[in-house]
């Protein structure tokens, strides 16, 4: 009769250490996870110290429990430091869970965002060397300024070293797992969808995303494509330029885009700020000439006096590159950064005829 009861016992223990294992997996589900794990190992240890009670001293028992109590101990403190260490909570998780939750549903990587406040909110997931061919993300090479992946002398994709931005790519196959529905456009269907990557007849699934991994195996979201540009011979992504902006005094929102200017290949940064109550666009030179590389620096700042945003409440950035820095199309304030980078002097049409000319040095 013991024996049959201990059965009962140990599998409903497994069952909850199974629920445990799946709820863990998932960023919505692991406070359940936790508990449901705890509950069974409680049901698996009493059930054999009930098994072996007859034969159990007190000491044993305690020594038992005590081991127990102090392994989980050490095992919780491992995870807590290194998930500190990296700054972030990251998961790698059942790829249909992905699928609810991203647009990466041929990847199976979902970030489970920030507990510590020293994370980083570029990191995105991390893919293990050991669990690569269990998850089919992959980074490959990008050409900014054709907004195409880079293909080698075997008409090939080329798959980022650690540190190299690229794409964010998922494999597209037959099964559940590597399946790809689409759109209901089929024509923007097709255009996500990207072939002969790594061998004859393959399919990716296109993010536009770029990203880039560390040595460690963790993914960091760098730009949209489309929204990195080149200025000087270096790309750059108007994500982390915005956030730079973002934090000097008195700048409520900051907008960054790449604007042409003639003379000059690829684009120039240009900045739309809202700002707010003790804004200075001098300490705002000061502050992008302190905390960026000479490329990333906005060119121009506009400064807006009202910001249209779409249905969803985002920028309407397209009109915003349009309007350029011509004076004429922009009723806004206009500057323009000093030939010798010192900051910022008002755009006039002086100014401007000077750099349609080529004149002015960028």
């Amino acid at each position: 009769m013991n024996a049959n009861i201990a059965a009962i016992l140990y599998l409903v223990s497994g069952v909850l250490f199974i629920l445990a294992l799946r709820g863990l997996s998932s960023p919505t589900t692991s406070q359940a996870g936790n508990r449901n794990g705890m509950i069974g190992m409680a049901i698996a240890i009493g059930t054999t110290l009930w098994l072996l009670g007859p034969k159990l001293d007190a000491l044993t028992i305690g020594l038992i429990l005590g081991g127990v109590v102090v392994g989980g101990g050490m095992v919780g403190l491992s995870c807590a430091i290194a998930l500190k260490d990296r700054g972030q909570d990251v998961v790698l998780c059942d790829p249909g869970e992905a699928r609810a939750r991203t647009s990466y549903g041929n990847a199976g990587v979902v970030s489970r965002g920030s507990i510590f406040p020293m994370a980083s909110p570029a990191l995105w997931g991390k893919l293990p060397a050991y669990l690569r061919n269990a998850f089919n993300i992959r980074l490959v090479q990008f050409d900014v300024e054709s907004e195409t992946p880079v293909r080698g002398p075997n008409g090939l994709c080329i798959e980022c070293k650690p540190g190299e931005v690229g794409e964010a790519i998922g494999a597209i196959g037959t099964d559940a797992r590597h399946f790809y529905t689409g759109y209901a456009d089929k024509a923007a269907s097709e255009k996500k969808v990207m072939r002969d990557v790594f061998k004859k007849g393959d399919a990716w699934f296109r993010s536009g995303d770029l990203m880039k991994m560390d040595k460690d195996g963790y993914i960091y979201f760098v730009d949209r494509i489309g929204d990195t540009f080149r200025f000087k011979g270096e790309n750059v992504s108007t994500s982390e330029v915005g956030e730079c902006c973002a934090r000097a005094e008195g700048v409520d929102e900051a907008i960054v885009y790449g604007v042409p200017v003639p003379h000059y290949d690829g684009k120039a940064g240009m900045v739309a700020l809202i700002t707010g109550e003790g804004f200075s666009i001098d300490a705002f030179a000061q502050h992008v000439n302190s905390h960026l590389p000479v490329y990333a620096r906005p060119r121009f700042v506009r400064l807006l006096q009202n910001a249209e945003t779409t249905g969803t409440f985002k920028y309407k950035k397209m009109d915003l590159v349009l309007a350029g820095f011509d004076p004429a199309k922009v009723s806004d304030p206009l500057y323009v950064m000093k030939m010798d980078d010192s900051g910022y002097k008002p755009l006039t049409a002086e100014c401007l005829s000077l750099i349609e000319s080529g004149q002015y040095r960028m």
